[in-house]
């Protein structure tokens, strides 16, 4: 694990979009449709998983605080922290864009 700490704003906010868009592109792109469909015909939790936000920003944020920064030095936290923000910023833009 690298221990890096988070000492401005401007990496807390880049490390949120990082989070957000990783779980967008993979709960959410086309690019990963046929996969998503292949791992929901094999297993229906790991399905779920891939197609939630809330769910698979957890991951992510517990993932990028392990390897690269943990915004909060708590990898549970930083798994909530990820959930928490990918899952707004995932409603924000599907209620704006409708």
């Amino acid at each position: 694990m690298i221990d890096i700490q988070m000492t401005d704003l401007h990496s807390f906010f880049m490390w949120v979009l990082v989070c957000f868009s990783l779980t967008l592109i993979v709960t959410d792109g086309t690019i990963f449709e046929k996969w998503r469909t292949a791992i929901r015909n094999r297993s229906d939790f790991l399905g779920k998983l891939f197609s939630c936000p809330l769910c698979f920003g957890f991951w992510v944020g517990v993932i990028l605080g392990y390897t690269y920064l943990s915004p909060t030095n708590c990898l549970l936290l930083d798994g909530a922290l990820g959930s928490g923000t990918s899952w707004m910023l995932y409603n924000f833009f599907n209620r704006s864009a409708s």
